[in-house]
């Protein structure tokens, strides 16, 4: 124990010791952590070869491995969260996912309205009235109605919401240990995934070759899309991961209320017939969307997550072995 003391972050403090088993301390954390989410309810988790920090909402904030395979702590290695952004000086390679998902749907878009815009299909955006030979609105769904825009506008929305799927499908993992009530957790999954399934059937079929089906796509990501940016800010608020609750948390309520706005005006517009300005709208509703995705990388920065595959157990294996088992994998486990 004095070489565990010496070694990690953490004091061990009244510290009560199983065979093989587990034992929990009390104690304060140094200074520099005094105001992290962490400072209370933690267990240690010990087996024949690694000791284990864990909080009450079940992550291992620091693994401690033994250099000796019966259990004598005669070299203790600090591995796993350390590089992982818990200590601010590095993040997780998982950040770049939500990032990715924002810049390649955006420039896909783009790139849909551009060859639109070049082959006369719409009129741009900045255009004060309709050029000489155009009939359309610069609409999304318009952009990408005909080759060779459509080929690109389907390829990018079924990229866009397969990575959509996974974000949905991690930050869900990412909340579940630490919401009390999971129907707000389980809700932004669901809302998401139909956010996304909306994506590829408004991708998939265009607006000339199938309208209706168009529309109830268009009608599921941003209906959908919407509830899922209030949900999630709600959840940002209340989690307060890492204390960074409120600052990651009001920009999404500002931005939830931008796509909002953005849903209202979208409609009214459309119902006067204005048709540039529905369209100016509709595209700041999309920017808007795609830039709230984008603020999941704060909080994936702290998370890696882990693909797992074991061979299937007859029997269930007991607590010290399970943990040893897993020991090496420190976040979150898909």
């Amino acid at each position: 124990l004095s070489a565990l003391n010496e070694q990690s972050r953490f004091p061990l403090l009244g510290a009560h010791l199983g065979r093989n088993g587990i034992f929990g301390f009390s104690g304060e954390m140094p200074r520099p952590y005094e105001k992290s989410d962490k400072t209370e309810g933690h267990a240690i988790a010990v087996t024949n070869s690694c000791i284990v920090i864990i909080d009450l909402g079940g992550q291992i904030i620091e693994f401690l491995k033994l250099s000796n395979p019966d259990g004598v702590i005669t070299d203790v290695c600090v591995a796993a969260k350390r590089g992982t952004g818990m200590d601010g000086k590095k993040c997780s390679i998982w950040m770049f996912l939500p990032l990715v998902f924002t810049l390649f749907t955006s420039a896909g878009l783009w790139i849909v309205y551009f060859i639109a815009v070049e082959d006369d299909k719409i009129f741009p955006l900045n255009s004060a009235e309709r050029k000489p030979g155009v009939k359309h609105a610069p609409y999304i769904s318009i952009a990408g109605d005909e080759p060779p825009a459509s080929c690109v506008f389907s390829q990018v929305m079924n990229m866009a919401a397969f990575l959509a799927l996974v974000v949905a499908v991690l930050r869900f993992i990412q909340l579940k240990p630490k919401v009390l009530n999971p129907w707000l957790n389980i809700s932004g999954l669901v809302a998401l995934c139909l956010a996304s399934f909306g994506m590829t059937l408004l991708g998939n079929f265009q607006l000339t070759n199938d309208e209706e089906i168009h529309n109830v796509g268009t009608s599921l990501t941003f209906g959908f899309g919407t509830l899922t940016c209030w949900i999630q800010a709600a959840l940002t608020l209340k989690v307060n991961i890492k204390n960074e609750g409120r600052k990651v948390g009001i920009p999404r309520v500002i931005l939830s209320a931008s796509v909002t706005l953005c849903v209202v005006l979208y409609f009214i517009l459309m119902a006067q017939g204005i048709h540039l300005y529905a369209a100016r709208v509709q595209w700041g509703l999309v920017m808007c969307f795609l830039s709230y995705f984008g603020t999941f990388a704060v909080e994936f920065r702290h998370y890696r997550y882990e693909i797992v595959c074991s061979e299937y157990q007859e029997t269930f294996l007991s607590f010290s072995e399970s943990l040893s088992e897993a020991s090496e994998y420190q976040t979150d486990q898909v």
